[in-house]
């Protein structure tokens, strides 16, 4: 008989500041970093967008920046959108423009192996910047 694995539990905020908001999507990312691929919107377990079988994280979620901005503000901890609005919501919650969104959400902008320590530190690198030069605050040290 197979042991049940207990999904992950996604870190949540309820804060409206982008940094908070920020802050808990590299907590997130940090605490699993297979849930973190800057080339995927978002993907869940058992969808044939992406084939990891057991590479899966806990929690269930494969996602880029904007797929853990949509993960983190909502209580249920999922992504209550289509892959496709992902990047509007995102966009919307965090109050940035349709350019910035490109600059912060954009595939190809990560470097380092999804899924590993090296894209997540790339990852919280690229948050960093993006949020210094918008906001003028880092994220994460």
């Amino acid at each position: 008989m197979k042991k049940k694995v207990r999904a992950a539990k996604i870190p949540y905020t309820s804060s409206k500041d982008p940094i908070s908001i920020l802050r808990c999507v590299v907590r997130a990312i940090k605490e699993e970093p297979r849930r973190y691929n800057q080339d995927v919107m978002v993907a869940r377990r058992g969808d044939s967008t992406l084939q990891l079988e057991k590479w899966w994280p806990r929690c269930g979620i494969v996602a880029c920046i904007a797929g853990w901005v949509c993960a983190v503000t909502n209580r249920r901890g999922s992504i209550p959108v289509k892959a496709w609005d992902v990047w509007d919501r995102a966009r919307m919650i965090l109050g940035i423009t349709d350019q910035d969104s490109d600059g912060l959400f954009c595939e190809g902008t990560v470097g380092g192996i999804p899924g590993t320590r090296s894209h997540v530190c790339a990852g919280i690198n690229h948050i960093n910047k993006f949020a210094k030069k918008k906001w003028g605050r880092y994220v994460s040290k």
